[in-house]
């Protein structure tokens, strides 16, 4: 039945303004598929390329470095984990937190 509706709504429109509606129509979705495109192809986000990550004694700002365990064998491999947060410089301003290990 709405399919039927439609049809008959189609029909009684002057033929001047279905082509202007489907004009339109057309021109909505080609605006669209420019933006998509537009956005897909934005700039990339910066690299890590200067970055600076800063903590423990290197910052007057709040800032930590703990080293969570350690392991030394002298005829091996040596470990130690660590935990770190501090503030972080450009392009991604802020503050970070990090863990890590060390071999």
């Amino acid at each position: 039945m709405a399919k039927a509706a439609r049809r008959t709504l189609v029909r009684k429109l002057p033929r001047v303004r279905r082509t202007g509606f489907l004009l339109t129509l057309c021109v909505a979705i080609v605006a669209l598929a420019v933006q998509v495109a537009a956005a897909s192809a934005a700039a990339p986000p910066p690299t890590l390329t200067g970055e600076t990550l800063l903590g423990g004694l290197f910052t007057p700002e709040a800032s930590s470095v703990v080293v969570t365990s350690a392991s030394c064998n002298p005829g091996g491999t040596s470990t130690f984990t660590y935990q770190a947060s501090g503030p972080a410089s450009l392009p991604y301003a802020g503050t970070y937190s990090e863990t890590g290990t060390a071999r």
